[in-house]
């Protein structure tokens, strides 16, 4: 492995990562990726890769425990449906917004809440 020190850039591929210390627990991985690298996913641990230029994951998954979305909105909205009851969702685009919390169905205090949340600095 590489070493990071001072005047390098790296850059982190969370899927890539999360494949594979998640297959090392002994988790079922899921993951999008373009047809190119389906390889590269399957050997850090993927068993499930989907070619996201032609395949859309919810209707390919269900009943997951976790997902990560690193992607916007409307692929953190597809995610939740993808979870079983009580999964996780962990969202890495920003705090969900108040719309977020309509579409859920959450009640006033949670949508207010939502609202500070996605007010920015």
């Amino acid at each position: 492995m590489a070493r990071s020190s001072r005047g390098r850039k790296c850059s982190f591929r969370l899927a890539l990562a999360g494949s594979a210390s998640s297959k090392h627990l002994g988790a079922t991985v899921a993951t999008t990726t373009s047809a190119k690298n389906f390889d590269l996913v399957k050997s850090l641990g993927a068993d499930v890769v989907i070619d996201y230029k032609t395949q859309d994951f919810e209707t390919i998954l269900f009943g997951y425990d976790q997902m990560i979305n690193s992607q916007g909105a409307k692929t953190r909205q597809k995610s939740l449906n993808v979870l079983k009851r009580g999964g996780k969702l962990i969202s890495l685009t920003g705090p969900a917004d108040v719309p977020f919390g309509k579409s859920l169905q959450m009640n006033m205090f949670l949508r207010l809440v939502l609202w500070f949340m996605s007010r920015g600095g």
